[in-house]
């Protein structure tokens, strides 16, 4: 997958995948597909208004970043991406959703 456009975007979903527990990310994972659905790809958006959006956390770091629509389009897949990767596996058990072996959708 490419790479972050932004370094404050991937400084932030570093300190995530660190630092975050497992409830957080998925928190943060879902702030984040919901933020992604909003974006104008024209627009330009504040580093910390982003932030918040994501964690209910408002930073003084990078007060003067504007970020364009288009790149934290981009950005936000590589967070949800990095977000869903960091998560732990889930007990098929506790699915509410159909789960299906890889035998049952090859026999498809």
């Amino acid at each position: 997958m490419n790479r972050f456009q932004h370094q404050a975007l991937k400084e932030l979903t570093d300190q995530q995948v660190r630092f975050a527990p497992p409830a957080r990310r998925l928190e943060h994972l879902t702030r984040a597909e919901r933020l992604l659905v909003e974006i104008d790809p024209v627009k330009e958006y504040p580093y910390q208004y982003v932030v918040f959006r994501l964690t209910d956390y408002r930073p003084d770091a990078y007060p003067d970043l504007l970020i364009s629509g288009q790149d934290l389009i981009h950005d936000l897949g590589v967070i949800i991406a990095e977000l869903a990767r960091s998560m732990p596996a889930v007990p098929v058990e506790s699915v509410s959703e159909q789960v299906l072996t890889l035998d049952e959708i090859s026999k498809s």
